[in-house]
């Protein structure tokens, strides 16, 4: 969020200052002590104590010398099961805990929050080992909560102005896969939290083609905080597809994690992680941190590299480059004239959020929004010797219009205002160092890869307008001098409530039915909007018509535009196509060429409508979508969508959802029945596997009616034992164990 005149700098908020127009002294945090509220679902949030909401020092400066003398952690440690049938059944059990990391060799050691499996196999108390399943794996996941039950937990850096009034367990977390399609019982909503000693048995399908997906916590009021402190891991799924291109592989696959972080040393001389409380529009870091290393450097061969790149940043946009070195940066920005990182290196990116782009796309600059993905490969072919900086000039915060960070400027980081601190601190990542010597490199930069995973248009049964816009964010009654975003300009509704929470559900879509998404943006910032349980495609995106009439100095920032100020920031039809009135013509743009595959995450900039196509293929339920700028997200830009089975089936209609049956009898000798439906017409497959994960049996491989079917395997020629089937079907997969006992 932009300051404008009318709002106070986040610094001078942070500090305590005069709030504007209320001529009051608010040291922000000191007079902590009132029973300062936020409506949330109709509740109002507990009454506060001084020490309630530690106010945040300044973050302390980082060396320039501690830059590139860590080694990055290329190797993330991959969870192990505890038990598992290759590539069909796999179960783990991970815990959340407590624990302290190096972020660097000369740094001493940061408390930290992180995940690990029952094997003790990663090593660090910060992020968690990678899960990588295979496509249709039934993976089940004991989550373990053995984190502390500490008041302002994480580590002293929750806002409890955030969290609902009637919760009272410190110490919650939850696990969301983002970007699975899961069960919503499994989908780690913001309420499906547990507490401290708590576990909880989720099971994933992972119906996805190969992509990179990651999980984190996403429990309500804390989650920025809990993925701050550093539970946040890699999730892969791989397939048949990846297994067959001849991309780098093993070694020369390398997952970047890329993230903004700060630090202050406490009283007694612990380095610990700075985080701004209380809540701040935007949390921006002022270092720069890959794999849990601040400024690493790797060292490569002279050949391709595949990169998985994933921005896990609070709130910080990422417009990376491959460069040389800050002082050698030549480039002029065309519009704004300021020194920028120049490209010596292209990125040939082959795939996004969802998998396999159609094919690879050759980039000088890949701008990638919080939460957003980007699978590149990079040749380092001919560099040999030569030192490379995957550098970013991303304003903070982010929007299309704004001028690129300034090497020869400081931090615009409000909270750095008037530190001095250079910009350039936040432009360079990591550093790559080319060997010299020749390699033999096999390994291509496909052309094609896949056909493309598009949703049809012809199956579009409704348009929904989604309205995002900023309201100020009054607590106790008064103007903190905030903006806060809202989606369709209501709070969130909680359903656990005991009043029965409040508010409505606008969002309702029906089961196996796609849509159209219209993101209509009226703040001055681009969002990167997620949803839940879907995967879509970015369709276009189109200029809002501007108010001429509107007033800066008196009028909200949602009435800049005539649909805002026809619906007072609302949605004006919760159904229906934008009204061509509040659109500019000829101004639609297609999607970037990067983001041509399934996503999960689009990037929505003010004053546009970005439109998306999604269908929901999988479970019925309650799934959130939200911004994945975490301080956006957690006060109070996310809402709810109910996604319905539609009419109840009745005799001779086909099911409303994918089921697949237990087999009968069970256990069996020689032949059982497998019982299966479907609610729409498909290519099917169940398929039989024994304990070492062989499909040894493919009872259905064929295209069927929407109904309920049936299929019977006679087993006279196997050994007794246990077998899987599995079902796949659009997207739908399920795994069942059955017994043969002759």
């Amino acid at each position: 969020m932009k300051r404008t005149s009318k709002r106070m700098s986040r610094r001078q908020v942070l500090k305590g200052g005069l709030l504007t127009g209320v001529g009051l002294l608010l040291p922000w945090g000191v007079n902590a002590a009132k029973a300062l509220a936020k409506k949330n679902g109709g509740l109002r949030a507990r009454a506060l104590t001084t020490s309630a909401i530690p106010v945040s020092p300044d973050p302390a400066p980082i060396s320039p010398a501690q830059y590139y003398t860590a080694p990055l952690v290329a190797a993330i440690p991959v969870a192990k099961p505890v038990s598992s049938v290759p590539g069909v059944n796999s179960s783990y059990q991970i815990s959340m805990n407590q624990g302290s990391i190096r972020f660097h060799p000369d740094l001493p050691a940061t408390p930290t929050w992180g995940y690990n499996d029952s094997f003790g196999t990663f090593p660090f108390g910060y992020l968690g080992p990678t899960l990588e399943v295979r496509k249709n794996e039934q993976v089940t996941v004991q989550w373990i909560n053995n984190l502390p039950d500490e008041a302002d937990a994480p580590l002293g850096l929750a806002d409890p102005n955030l969290i609902p009034s009637f919760i009272t367990t410190n110490g919650r977390a939850v696990v969301h896969v983002h970007g699975g399609l899961n069960d919503q019982r499994y989908d780690g909503g913001p309420e499906n939290w547990i507490g401290p000693g708590e576990s909880a048995t989720y099971i994933y399908t992972n119906p996805t083609d190969a992509a990179q997906q990651w999980y984190h916590d996403h429990a309500i009021g804390v989650t920025r905080v809990n993925a701050y402190a550093g539970l946040a891991a890699l999730y892969f799924t791989r397939d048949n597809v990846e297994d067959r291109l001849s991309i780098p592989k093993g070694a020369f696959e390398i997952p970047l994690v890329l993230q903004d972080k700060a630090f202050f040393t406490d009283g007694t001389g612990t380095l610990r992680l700075w985080y701004p409380n209380p809540w701040i529009p935007e949390a921006f870091g002022n270092a720069m941190m890959v794999n849990a290393q601040l400024w690493p450097v790797l060292e490569v061969e002279p050949r391709k590299y595949r990169f998985r790149m994933l921005n896990a940043c609070q709130a910080r946009f990422l417009h990376l480059r491959l460069s040389d070195a800050p002082a050698s940066w030549t480039g002029r920005d065309p519009v704004f004239g300021t020194r920028i990182p120049n490209s010596v290196l292209a990125f040939n990116q082959i795939g996004t959020e969802g998998g396999f782009l159609p094919q690879a796309v050759q980039l000088n600059d890949i701008l990638l929004g919080n939460a957003e993905r980007a699978d590149v490969i990079v040749d380092f072919k001919g560099m040999e010797g030569r030192e490379i900086y995957l550098s970013n000039d991303a304003m903070t915060p982010f929007d299309p219009s704004q001028p690129p960070l300034d090497p020869d400027g400081d931090d615009p980081n409000p909270v750095l205002e008037g530190t001095g601190t250079p910009a350039v601190n936040v432009m360079q990542l990591m550093k790559f160092k080319v060997k010299s010597g020749p390699v033999v490199d096999t390994t291509e930069i496909p052309s094609k890869i896949v056909s493309g995973n598009a949703v049809s248009l012809s199956s579009v049964k409704a348009k929904r307008q989604i309205t995002l816009v900023e309201q100020p964010y009054i607590v106790d009654g008064v103007d903190t001098g905030f903006s806060k975003v809202l989606v369709n300009k209501r709070e969130f509704v909680v359903l656990n409530a005991p009043s029965g929470g409040g508010g409505i559900i606008t969002e309702t879509p029906q089961m196996g039915t796609a849509e159209i998404w219209q993101f209509i943006n009226m703040t001055p910032d681009t969002h990167p909007m997620h949803i839940h349980h879907t995967m879509f495609n970015v369709l276009d995106r189109q200029k809002l018509a501007l108010n001429p009439d509107f007033d800066e100095a008196t009028d909200p920032e949602y009435k800049r535009y005539l649909y805002g100020l026809d619906g007072d920031g609302n949605q004006i039809s919760i159904i229906g196509d934008v009204d061509p009135k509040y659109l500019v013509p000829n101004t639609v743009v297609g999607p970037l060429a990067n983001e041509t595959s399934l996503k999960d995450t689009v990037k929505t900039n003010p004053g546009e409508v970005t439109r998306v196509l999604l269908k929901f293929l999988r479970f019925p339920g309650k799934f959130v979508y939200h911004c994945h700028i975490l301080e956006h997200e957690e006060n109070d830009m996310r809402q709810y969508m109910n996604i319905t089975t539609g009419p109840l089936a009745k005799e001779g209609q086909a099911p409303t959802q994918y089921a697949l049956d237990q087999n009968y009898p069970n256990p069996f000798n020689p032949e059982t029945e497998i019982g299966f439906q479907i609610p729409e017409d498909g290519h099917v497959r169940i398929s039989i596997f024994n304990t070492a994960g062989q499909e040894v049996r493919r009872l259905v491989d064929t295209e069927l009616a929407a109904g309920s079917h049936s299929a019977r395997w006679n087993a006279g020629n196997f050994a007794s034992g246990v077998y899987y089937y599995r079902l796949e079907a659009a997207g739908f997969a399920e795994v069942k164990k059955m017994m043969l006992l002759k």
